[in-house]
């Protein structure tokens, strides 16, 4: 929560090892003072791409030239009406609404990971996508999307979680955001037979629906 509205951000760093913790620190620490600061997304974008390119100077080596990180940085309307996207080279999240349907929030113009600025310069694209009542908005990295089965095939969130949410009411209740990550955990595990092939981090943030008046 910011003077600028809730925030979040999701992301991926190359590698593994203390390099890659030491980009997450990096990561974070920066994301943190710069949630506060900037005025907007482009200038929180700006900020962590600046705190990784630093990192990636002290360490020099490889680490400088190919580190990086993808990420999802997003910003809710005072009134959650709506949520700002700003995506470099991350996953695009998926919108399920109150009925169960997905949309796949893709960005409009595609960024690099961050990290990647001594290569050229690139813009900040920000996308608007409408957060109606009942809403979740499903972010999660790379470890879910290139899931594969035996066959090569990937996993596709978007097909399977309006099915997973639906499997969910029949036997009970609607899925809380909580039980909605565990069917998503769940089913990318029954999808690779469960061979764990690369970290997955996930984050569902729900908007509830509009009480009525008593």
């Amino acid at each position: 929560d910011t003077p600028h509205g809730v925030r979040v951000m999701v992301g991926d760093v190359r590698g593994k090892g203390l390099g890659a913790v030491s980009a997450v620190c990096a990561d974070l620490g920066a994301f943190r003072y710069a949630a506060d600061e900037a005025e907007d997304l482009p200038g929180l974008v700006t900020a962590l791409e600046r705190a990784l390119l630093r990192e990636g100077g002290r360490r020099g080596g490889q680490e400088q030239d190919e580190g990086f990180t993808t990420a999802l940085i997003a910003e809710f309307a005072e009134d959650l009406g709506s949520v700002r996207v700003a995506n470099r080279g991350h996953p695009p999240p998926v919108l399920l609404d109150a009925e169960g349907l997905a949309t796949v929030l893709g960005p409009s113009e595609e960024a690099p990971p961050l990290g990647m600025s001594a290569l050229g310069a690139w813009s900040c694209p920000v996308d608007t996508f409408p957060f109606p009542p009942g809403a979740t908005l499903i972010c999660y990295t790379d470890g879910v999307t290139e899931a594969r089965d035996e066959s090569g095939v990937f996993y596709d969130a978007s097909v399977r979680l309006p099915f997973l949410v639906r499997h969910r009411a029949l036997i009970g209740d609607p899925a809380t955001p909580a039980q909605i990550l565990h069917l998503l955990i769940e089913d990318v595990g029954h999808h690779t037979g469960g061979r764990i092939q690369d970290d997955q981090a996930l984050l569902a943030l729900h908007r509830p629906r509009a009480r009525p008046y008593a």
